[in-house]
């Protein structure tokens, strides 16, 4: 693969990428408006961006705490 083609292949990717990042943010503004609710909103925006271990935490503790209700 010559260098051409290599660089629109990664344009074209990156094109989508940026796309796909636009409608994201506009179904999490939909979704944010309809919750309603800023601080639970931005709990659930903290739960997205921690880390697959961090969220396993919070999963295992969800858990726990919904077998001991």
């Amino acid at each position: 693969m010559n260098v051409i083609t290599s660089a629109l292949i990664c344009r074209m990717f990156s094109t989508s990428l940026t796309e796909d990042v636009r409608l994201i943010a506009e179904d999490i503004e939909v979704v944010s408006e309809k919750i309603d609710d800023p601080v639970l909103c931005q709990k659930i925006e903290q739960f997205v961006q921690a880390p697959f271990e961090i969220q396993e935490i919070y999963r295992r503790d969800a858990g726990e705490s919904m077998t001991m209700s």
